[in-house]
């Protein structure tokens, strides 16, 4: 999604995909803004998908603190990820949790 133009933009590429019958399969790298927005994304796109049977969704699974200290994304026993239920993305991106990724700062007076 951040490279396509967002979620609008993402939306009118699935509407395309669908019209011509071509698959489309969300994958993101990065943080775990882009990475919710995408699962976010993902969950609203057709069951069907082309010649997919069903949806796909790929991600980068390497150790990314930035996006493991504000959710946890494990797959279930089917491959799986649920999709949060928090309001917005699910997320709560609270100062003192982003405290220890800040290594310079400044103020404006």
């Amino acid at each position: 999604l951040g490279l396509c133009g967002g979620l609008s933009e993402g939306m009118r590429i699935s509407a395309l995909c669908e019209a011509f019958e071509v698959a489309l399969v969300p994958h993101v790298w990065g943080s775990v803004v882009n990475f919710q927005a995408s699962l976010h994304f993902a969950a609203c796109l057709p069951e069907k998908r082309g010649r997919l049977r069903w949806p796909l969704f790929e991600y980068d699974p390497s150790e990314n603190p930035l996006r493991t200290a504000f959710a946890d994304h494990p797959l279930d026993a089917s491959g799986s990820i649920a999709v949060p239920d928090a309001p917005g993305l699910g997320l709560d991106l609270t100062p003192d949790k982003l405290e220890p990724f800040i290594t310079n700062h400044w103020t404006l007076d």
